[in-house]
């Protein structure tokens, strides 16, 4: 990834044997084909590193890469100002001035859009499909009256659960914490909404999706798949970050209802867990490629526009403080 000193040399106008050392005005392409792949590398190979399981499994070699990045990244802040200096001694061209310009700022923004949108990309898909992945499963879960039901103590590993027939989510007790979004909350129950021990530790949530302080009765909570009768699983909340605030609407659901929560878990209500779960990665990758896809067509225009400007400004350092990446033979 780092830039040699050949390909410097020839951007600066310097001494190493190049296209503008012949004489004529050579369109440099090598130039252009630096700027276009190098960020690109750079975006795509930090970018993946971020989004991906790997980063928990070999963290060295992410920073690794991050610390030879910023190193380039560095050197090429110094060759941009070098470059300046010597436009200013008139030694070299201001065309290599805004080349190497655009070098820098192309790496220093690829590095920068990486590290924001790969950590994005795995806080929001991959880490909740790597932490359910190393939750269990359980399958035919009783939660009703019986000597076989379970309660949230026995299910604190669960990621993915299928209930038994007839669980339901009961979103008559359902109700929500509101705090700029709405954190909805409802006990996940069967038969006549009542448990085997009368605590309800195991609850459906959604964001948005109810209407806080339900009245008892009311149909106020519509969370994705709450009210379809063929639902009967659960995909465990993984976000740390809301498990809090719907801590703090079980709270309110417990006053208001006179019941009890003893060790509430929380789940997204589902036709289909394992779907669900194995979206998470697809989705993660789908973010990676759509990304690194768009910054290509952005990285590509600025190519196209640096080919366009050095195009039509290739005689305006013709003068002899500002040769324009030509040498006199």
């Amino acid at each position: 990834m780092a830039v040699d000193h050949g390909v410097y040399g020839t951007i600066m106008g310097g001494a190493s044997k190049g296209p503008y050392s012949t004489g004529r005005k050579v369109f440099n392409i090598a130039c252009l084909v630096w700027l276009l792949f190098g960020p690109l590398l750079v975006f795509g190979t930090l970018f993946g590193l971020l989004s991906f399981s790997a980063r928990s499994g070999a963290s060295w070699v992410l920073f690794l890469v991050a610390a030879l990045i910023g190193l380039l990244v560095l050197y090429l802040a110094y060759s941009t100002f070098d470059a300046y200096q010597k436009y200013k001694n008139g030694e070299g061209s201001y065309q290599a001035v805004v080349l190497m310009g655009l070098l820098f700022l192309s790496m220093f923004g690829a590095f920068l859009l990486a590290a924001v949108m790969g950590e994005k990309n795995y806080q929001e898909n991959q880490k909740g499909y790597d932490d359910l992945s190393s939750m269990n499963t359980y399958s035919g879960v009783n939660v009703c009256a019986g000597g076989n039901s379970m309660t949230g103590v026995q299910l604190q590993d669960a990621g993915r659960i299928v209930f038994a027939p007839d669980t339901h989510v009961a979103v008559g007790l359902g109700s929500g914490f509101r705090d700029h979004k709405t954190y909805c909350v409802a006990p996940i129950t069967c038969g006549d909404n009542t448990t085997s021990t009368g605590v309800y530790d195991l609850w459906a949530v959604g964001i948005n999706c109810c209407i806080p302080n339900n009245p008892m009765g009311a149909q106020k909570w519509w969370c994705p798949d709450a009210l379809n009768p063929a639902a009967t699983s659960g995909l465990r909340l993984t976000n740390d970050a809301d498990h809090a605030y719907y801590r703090m609407a079980v709270q309110q659901v417990e006053a208001a209802f006179n019941i009890k929560a003893s060790h509430p878990i929380f789940f997204t209500w589902t036709l289909d867990p394992f779907a669900d779960h194995d979206a998470m990665r697809k989705k993660s990758a789908n973010t990676f490629l759509f990304g690194f896809a768009a910054f290509a067509v952005w990285q590509l225009f600025i190519v196209i526009c640096a080919a366009f400007y050095f195009v039509r400004h290739e005689d305006d350092d013709a003068k002899p403080a500002q040769r324009a990446f030509a040498q006199t033979a």
